[in-house]
Parts: C-alpha cells; structure tokens; sequence
C-alpha cells in the first residue's frame, strides 16, 4: 500500500510540476529565490525533487507580515527569517492535514522591522503536493526613531506636544526614549497599547528605576488598545522611558509625555541642617517633595522672643512638619498633614512661642507633591531680663513704677523676680496672663514658700486680669511665674503704697516766677507748665519751691513729686492775675462810702491817713467801702487784694460839695461904694441889681469880702451870692440901698 501511495504522490506531483515548467506565469522555479510582492498568490509545488522553495519578501517600513498557505500537502514545513538566516519565529511552522480535494487553511502573521525575509517551504518527510502562497504587509504607520533600543539610542521625545507612534517587532523589542526637565514638576506617562503584555520602566540618569519595578501594561489589541498611564514628580534631571515586549508579545502603542512644572522656588539642596534655606518673616516659598527628594528644611533666624506661626497648604497626601532648635532638640516632632491633593490642598497652621535663636522647620514624607510655606514672626515685646530662671538670676522688679513684659516658651518655662521691701507694707501683685494656664509662687529670702497660685483661662485676645494682695515685713521676697505645658506672654507689676503723697501746691500768679509747696521730703519734684517741665527737690521737710518762667494767666500748672518707689498723684492749679488797680468814683466832703470797680471777688482796702477801710468787690468786680465824711482836699488811697496779690493803688482827693452860707451884708447907702459883710473864706462874692452883676471879691482868710460898685440909688434892691472854690454857690442875700 505505501508504494501504490508514494506512486500516486509522484504522479501527482509530475503533473503539477509540468505545467509550471511549461506556462511559469506565476509560479516559482525550485532553483531561484523568487521575489514575492505582497497581495500576490504565489502556487507552487513541493516534490521530492524539488523539496524546497524559498520567497524573499522586503518590508519598506515597519509593521505586520501576515502569511496565508492553502496546503494540498499531508504535510509541509514553512520558515519565516531574517536576512541573517535567523528564523522570526524562532521555530519552523509544521502545516499538515492537506489534502488535493481539502486544502489546509493556514495563516499566521508576524511583527516585523522594515528589512529583507525570506519565507522559506520545505518538505516534511515525503509528502509532496502543491500549495497556494499569499503574504499581506499592513505598515505599522510608526513615527519612532530607530535604533532606540538603550539609553544611549534613546530618542528625545518633546514633553506636552510630542504624539510617538512606536511599535515592538521580533526583532526590536525594546524602544528607549529621553526627557530632560530643567526644573522639578510632576510627569504624566500615558500610553494606548495593542500589545497583549509589554512593560514600562521610568529611570533616572543614573539607571536608577523611578518606579521601583517594570510597569505591566497588558490586556491591549489591536481591537481595544490598553489605556494606561501613570504620574510621578521628578527633580530636574534627564530620564528615559523604556517600552519592552514581555513573552514575545509585539505590536503598536502611542506614547504621549505631559509635564507640568512644580513652580517650586525653594533653593535646592535643602536636605538637611547645614543646607537649609533661610526664610525671612512673612516669606512664602513653594516647595516639591519627588521621587529622589523626600526631605525638605527651612533655616529661620528670630532675632527676638516671640511667636512663629507656620502655615502649610500641601498638595501632597501624607507630610509632616518637624520644628527643631539650632541643637537638634524637636520642639514639634512629625505633625501631620494628611488628605492634601493638587485639587484641595490641606490647609495646615501651628504656632509655637520660641526664645530668640536658629530654627528649623523639615517638611519630608513618602509621598510626593507640591507645598506652600509660609513664616510669619510676632516679636513678643517682652522687657524682662533673660536669664531670670532662678533666685540666683531673678530680676529686679521696682516697686509701683516698672511694669514687666514677660513671655515663656517651648525652650524656658521659668521666670524669676525679685523686690524689696524698706518697711512693713500692703503689697498688691498684678498679672495679666495670656496663657491657657500658669502657676505663681511667693517665697522670701529664705526659701520659705509663702503662697502659690494659679492663673487660668488667659489668652491673647482677653487676657486673664489676676492681682493678689499681702501684708509682708520688710525684707525681700521672690515671686516665680512658670508653666510646664503653656507659652504665651504676661504682663507683672508690684505695688505698694511707698511712693509720695500729692505735692500741695501754693497761688501762682501771673507776677511768679517760682511754684513752691509741700510733699514728702527728698523728693524730686515736677512741674509742668504748658509743654515745659522743670524740677526742683524738696528739703527734709517736705518743702518745695521750683523756678519757672512767668505764666498767662489760665496756664495749667501740673505738680507731681516721684522717689524710689514711685510716683505720686498730680495736683494742678491754674495761673491767675492779681486783682487790677481799682477805679474810685468821685469822693466828696458829703461822701459816707467810697464805690468803684476791680477784680472780682476782690477784697478793698481804702486807706485815709492812718486809718484803713475794707470791702469786697461783687461777682462783678463792684465795691462799696463805708467810710467817715472827710473834708474836701483829703486824700485817699484805694487797693485791691485777691488770691494771686495785690493791685497798684488808686489816690484821689475828696472834692468839696458843701456851697458856702447865704453870705452877710453890711448896710448899703446911696453914697456907699463898696458892698462889704462875712461869707466863707476866699469864696468869691458876686453882687447884682436884677440880673446884672454889678461887682465881685474873694473873701479874704477871715471870711471877710468888700466889693467895690458904684453908688446907687436909694431902694435899690441888690443881691448878693457867694461860691467856693469847688463852684458851689450859696443862696443870694438882698438888701435895698438906703
């Protein structure tokens, strides 16, 4: 039977070779290698002459060769290789089950890198028959590079803009590709891939891998291609990406490198103490935490006591934030901050009251991201005198007048004062406190406690108003204000009354040039005047007098004395005028008072010879002054008094209101010629006939007068009148002429 079907096998293959020898339109010689264009079917036979055929195929770009062989064959072995002879598959194909009435379908395709291949049909055992073969070529339309198999053929990929159409062959299955970031920022790998299994490595420039292991992208075809991508914040530097086949697995992705720089001002290095950048009060600086830098610190320099606050928006998912002091010592040891994200970051904020010194604030975490640090210093204004931990270093606090700004912090939870006491006293302690707790403590000179205290619910915004009274004998005493778990500012003074009393303060007026009274003795003494301030210091008893400038009337003067404890009250007196020279109305011999005008509320004094006259002026500065009547001619002198002095003084003479006595007359005859009689001494007497004057004379020192007229007839009426000096005239005397 097997020599009748071997025979059958050859006739067979003899008229199938026949034909091709004669026609040899589209069939191959088996002595050459024919070119095989693609699309094209190739029919051939395999005969035991003839027991190979070779095709060479040539691929202008990379991409998929699919082969399709119709076999009549029992069996026939087909090779896909390389120029080289090296086979693609890396085993030859075994294609069996043909038959001439029921071909073999077979087909397999293979991914492959623009070049020459041969496929190559052979005979398997002795079975021969004809075949029909056809190759198709679809390219993979790839915009990569080659060679890029390495980091050093790596080919520069532009991040943001460039789209790389790559693709992994049998004979090319690794593609390498290079970035370089000038500054720190956060890539986004994305990948689409039809192939079933490839792996992704991301590496620094020093081979390091970023991701840690190969990044399997599987489950793609050329169907539904396999969306992947992957994120991770870098450091400036050069990386490279490397897509590799994994078992053999080939086909085509696309590779697109997004990056969006951190914006990170931070000066780098700053890993550690002796690195670490110095920020300024009030300075925001953006920071990254990548794969290759996981710590950040910060320097700050407070040039004072105070309060740091530290505020940290974190775009990262888990940092933390150590505070430590220039010797390593954690004030805060890792704070967290968690659930920040680049679209929410965490919003984070401590404080922490700190002596003055060198800081540092490390940010660092395991995770990656961007921040935002910012510092603000609040110096705490304290006026105390460090170190004052202790009896041995406590500070002098001065009794009533010095009032102390404290503050305790993380590093010195203890201040000291100290006062003394000259005498047995009443001592009240005020502090205002604004921490959440602190304690107090009283001991004397020799360590015995004499009270402790707490003052609690203090705060910034309302501190805790705490005073406490004690009498103590003289001698001196410690008080200890301390807290082991708060910080925070307060505010201490010490009172007890050994400061002066209030000076008392004697008439200023506008005539002084000096401000005396009384305080305590030895004191400075303090007056102010206006926006001027002169002192003076008063004797061993109490009595003081300052020189100053002389002062408007109206000036407030202000008199305050001070010694070693303290200050006393303020007495104020207001610079007046003495009273003003007073006018005086007309005083006549007829006048029983004497009226006028001063200062007000002034008192009068009204002096006539040796005897003195007084009276107040009214509200209004009007005076009246009872007084005896005096004669004509006297001369009276008029002042005024008031709390500031004395006036000038007023003279005036008592004018004469009294008119001389109807004058006498002698007998006038008609031969007479001169009028004579008595009237007041040197009055002047007039004579007349009706209404005219007919003659005149000034009486003499006696009183007597003597007018002389011409004679007159008898019956003549004449009247006759006197007036003095002063102008007050008597009444007329008539008499007739005989």
């Amino acid at each position: 039977m097997k020599v009748i079907k071997k025979t059958i096998y050859l006739v067979l293959a003899i008229a199938l070779i026949l034909p091709a020898l004669v026609l040899q339109t589209g069939h191959a010689s088996a002595s050459t290698t024919q070119t095989l264009n693609f699309n094209t079917t190739v029919t051939n036979t395999i005969s035991n002459k003839n027991a190979e055929q070779v095709y060479k195929i040539t691929l202008p770009s990379a991409g998929t060769v699919k082969v399709n062989l119709n076999s009549y064959i029992e069996a026939v072995i087909l090779d896909l290789t390389d120029e080289n002879g090296k086979s693609v598959w890396g085993y030859s194909r075994d294609i069996y089950d043909g038959s001439a009435s029921t071909p073999k379908q077979w087909s397999d395709q293979a991914d492959l890198e623009a070049g020459i291949y041969y496929i190559k049909i052979s005979q398997s055992s002795d079975y021969t028959g004809k075949y029909d073969l056809k190759v198709g070529f679809n390219t993979a339309g790839n915009n990569e590079t080659e060679p890029n198999n390495g980091t050093s053929q790596a080919q520069p990929i532009t991040l943001n803009t460039q789209k790389i159409n790559g693709f992994l062959s049998l004979n090319d299955d690794t593609d390498c590709y290079k970035f370089i970031l000038k500054q720190a920022g956060t890539i986004d790998v994305h990948v689409d891939s039809n192939i079933y299994d490839a792996s992704l490595d991301l590496l620094d420039e020093s081979g390091n891998d970023v991701w840690g292991i190969d990044e399997d992208i599987y489950g793609g075809s050329s169907q539904t291609p396999k969306q992947w991508s992957k994120s991770v914040d870098l450091e400036a530097g050069t990386y490279y990406i490397k897509i590799s086949n994994s078992s053999g697995y080939t086909g085509k992705y696309n590779l697109y490198v997004n990056y969006t720089p951190a914006g990170n001002n931070e000066v780098e290095p700053n890993n550690g103490t002796s690195q670490a950048q110095e920020l300024s009060n009030g300075q925001k600086v953006t920071g990254f935490l990548s794969w290759s830098d996981d710590t950040d610190v910060y320097k700050v320099n407070l040039p004072k006591a105070g309060n740091l606050k530290i505020s940290l928006d974190s775009s990262i998912d888990w940092a933390y934030v150590d505070l430590i002091d220039a010797n390593g010592n954690n004030i805060w040891d890792e704070e967290s901050v968690y659930d920040g994200t680049k679209e929410t970051p965490k919003q984070w904020m401590k404080d922490a009251d700190l002596e003055a010194g060198t800081y540092y604030i490390k940010i660092h975490s395991p995770e990656t991201g961007t921040y935002h640090l910012s510092t603000w210093f609040t110096a705490a204004g304290n006026n105390e005198s460090e170190p004052n931990n202790g009896t041995t270093q406590a500070q002098q606090i001065s009794l009533n007048t010095q009032k102390i700004t404290g503050f305790l912090s993380e590093s010195d939870h203890t201040d000291c004062y100290k006062f003394t006491l000259p005498k047995a006293v009443k001592v009240t302690m005020n502090v205002d406190s604004s921490m959440k707790g602190v304690d107090l403590h009283l001991t004397n000179s020799k360590g015995t406690a004499l009270w402790d205290d707490y003052i609690y619910d203090g705060s910034i915004e309302t501190p805790k108003q705490w005073n406490k009274s004690e009498s103590l004998p003289a001698g001196t005493y410690y008080l200890k204000i301390s807290s082991d778990y708060n910080t925070g500012k307060y505010v201490l003074s010490v009172n007890a009354p050994l400061y002066p009393s209030a000076p008392s303060i004697n008439t200023v007026s506008t005539n002084s040039t000096s401000v005396s009274g009384k305080t305590d003795a030895n004191c400075t003494v303090y007056v102010k005047a206006g926006s001027k301030t002169y002192k003076g210091k008063s004797n061993n008893k109490g009595d003081y007098k300052v020189s100053i400038p002389k002062q408007k009337a109206g000036t407030k003067i202000y008199v305050y004395a001070t010694n070693t404890y303290g200050k006393s009250g303020t007495k104020v007196t207001t610079v007046g005028s003495p009273a003003t020279t007073p006018s005086v109305n007309t005083v006549s011999n007829k006048s029983t008072s004497i009226s006028g005008k001063t200062s007000k509320s002034s008192t009068v004094y009204v002096k006539i010879g040796s005897k003195t006259c007084k009276g107040k002026s009214n509200s209004k500065g009007d005076y009246k002054v009872s007084i005896p009547k005096q004669k004509a001619g006297t001369k009276i002198y008029v002042y005024a008094t008031n709390t500031y002095g004395k006036s000038g003084t007023k003279s005036v003479t008592v004018v004469d209101r009294i008119a001389p006595s109807t004058p006498s007359v002698y007998t006038v005859s008609h031969t007479s010629r001169y009028i004579t009689g008595k009237t007041e001494a040197y009055a002047t007497v007039t004579a007349y006939t009706g209404s005219k004057k007919i003659g005149s004379a000034e009486a003499d020192k006696h009183s007597s007068y003597k007018i002389k007229i011409s004679p007159k007839k008898k019956g003549t009426a004449i009247k006759v009148k006197a007036t003095d000096k002063s102008g007050n005239s008597s009444g007329y005397r008539t008499v007739k002429v005989k």
